[in-house]
């Protein structure tokens, strides 16, 4: 048995090696981070659609204040073009008349066009402002989308070179093991998981804590140094 007692204390090493490989291909895998990216692409992606719709509602809104505002000028020019005229054919009072008339009329309809203007207007300005909002909003998700996955691939970046570390030191330590000792271990560790390596301590396995019967204990200190845990499968060290 020299070559189990031997083993022992290499198997330990082992299982922390597997280990550290384990969590550092989980962190690799199923880092937080690209969880975090996920979600900030999929709430600016919820932001350009209402985005998109607003823009539609904004170029509308814009064209009809536009429109009206070009319909205001064109009012306000033709009021200044008729009170010239009225200037320039006092004494003609037919004509003085059609031009007060036209003038009037003119002056009516700028106050209906203003009345609009007041109610477009203010419906622009608070699309507008939804619209800076909805942009600053797509602006910051995509701030914090580059500053995750940069620490991302800082992360991946240490967890790689931890991954890589512990596997070199395992491919060297699993070359002096027994045969017999790596084979139990690798078949403990596919049923048991990463807590593949147990001790026998007060009768019971140090792992699932079940209490050995006399008959099986002795059966277990039978094959000391390195036996298996009858309930859990645990490779068990027998000291």
């Amino acid at each position: 048995m020299p070559g189990k007692v031997d083993d022992i204390e290499k198997l330990n090493e082992l299982q922390e090696l597997d280990k550290n490989i384990d969590a550092a291909y989980a962190q690799i895998q199923n880092s937080p981070y690209a969880k975090k990216i996920e979600a900030a692409r999929a709430k600016k992606s919820e932001y350009k659609t209402k985005r998109d719709q607003i823009d539609g509602i904004y170029k509308k809104a814009r064209a009809e204040f536009e429109e009206i505002t070009a319909k205001d000028s064109e009012l306000a020019a033709s009021q200044t073009e008729t009170q010239k005229k009225i200037e320039e054919t006092q004494g003609d009072y037919r004509k003085v008349e059609s031009y007060t008339n036209k003038l009037n009329e003119l002056t009516n309809n700028r106050k209906v066009i203003d009345e609009k203007l007041v109610k477009v207007e203010a419906n622009y300005n608070k699309i507008s402002e939804l619209k800076g909002k909805i942009d600053e909003a797509i602006g910051k998700v995509s701030m914090l989308e580059d500053d995750l996955n940069k620490k991302l691939q800082e992360e991946n970046a240490t967890a790689q070179i931890e991954y890589n570390k512990n596997v070199e030191k395992k491919n060297v330590l699993v070359k002096s093991i027994s045969e017999d000792s790596l084979k139990m271990y690798k078949h403990a560790r596919e049923i048991a998981g990463n807590v593949a390596v147990a001790e026998l301590l007060n009768n019971s396995c140090s792992v699932c804590r079940n209490n050995f019967s006399p008959v099986t204990l002795d059966k277990i200190k039978g094959q000391a140094p390195i036996s298996s845990c009858p309930n859990c499968q645990r490779l068990l060290i027998v000291v």
